[in-house]
């Protein structure tokens, strides 16, 4: 027991050590470099050191430098799982890069740091996911969906069950023009107005995001339906037995 508590201590200082250095790698590659790939480049390296300052650091890139670079940033806190301190880290530092107000309007970066997080498979990320599920954006929610999926979060399905059920509801929606008049009894009625484009866009939508969520919901369950009524019916069967695998 006094030899392995001695083993820990001494492994401490020298991974303390081997993140300075990693930092001090990053800092040297990129301070006289502008161009983005060489930081994507140095960050790569910097990643394979995995510890809470190194987290830290990439978690700060990922919403003051270019999009390639916040980018590679969140691919690389993707892979920090262990231990289950640091991976909360990461998954936290994700977090709050997804609603920074940097990234607000940056679709490409959240769908990669949607990304990371369901690559990590942090449960407390789930709320976070579940909140963009209906984006207006359809890569923003797709994004979303699959990272809940990833996640193999039990308090997700039934978030993933409504989606399916929304988007139903709107491809299904639409009121149906009214029938024509009996023969000799007035005018026809004029022809229904043509769809609006915003119509258009709402459907278009609900089709992506109703076909992320079928899919999310069959990677975290291993199950296979098509309908949200299917679904509903195996839930509610499966509801208290269900762990995610």
């Amino acid at each position: 027991m006094v030899l392995t508590l001695a083993l820990l201590l001494s492994v401490l200082p020298q991974d303390d050590a081997a993140a300075k250095a990693a930092l001090d790698a990053y800092k040297a590659a990129t301070t006289k470099s502008k161009d983005p790939r060489a930081h994507v480049d140095a960050i790569a390296e910097l990643a394979k050191t995995q510890h809470q300052s190194v987290a830290a650091k990439l978690g700060s890139l990922l919403t003051t430098e270019a999009n390639e670079v916040r980018i590679a940033a969140a691919t690389a806190l993707s892979s920090f799982k262990q231990p289950p301190e640091l991976k909360l880290s990461a998954s936290k530092l994700l977090v709050q890069a997804l609603t920074a107000g940097a990234n607000v309007r940056e679709i490409e970066v959240r769908v990669a740091i949607l990304g990371a997080i369901g690559a990590l498979q942090e449960e407390s990320a789930a709320n976070a996911l579940k909140s963009h599920f209906d984006d207006k954006d359809p890569k923003i929610a797709c994004a979303a969906l699959a990272a809940a999926g990833a996640l193999k979060s039990k308090s997700l399905v039934e978030p993933l069950i409504q989606t399916v059920r929304d988007s139903e509801r709107v491809l299904n929606g639409g009121a149906l023009p009214p029938p024509p008049p009996a023969p000799g009894k007035g005018k026809p009625p004029p022809p229904p107005p043509p769809q609006k484009d915003t119509d258009k866009e709402k459907k278009d939508r609900a089709n992506m995001v109703n076909g992320a969520a079928l899919s999310a919901l069959t990677a975290l369950t291993q199950q296979s339906y098509r309908t949200g009524d299917e679904w509903e019916k195996w839930w509610s069967k499966n509801r208290s037995s269900f762990t995610p695998k």
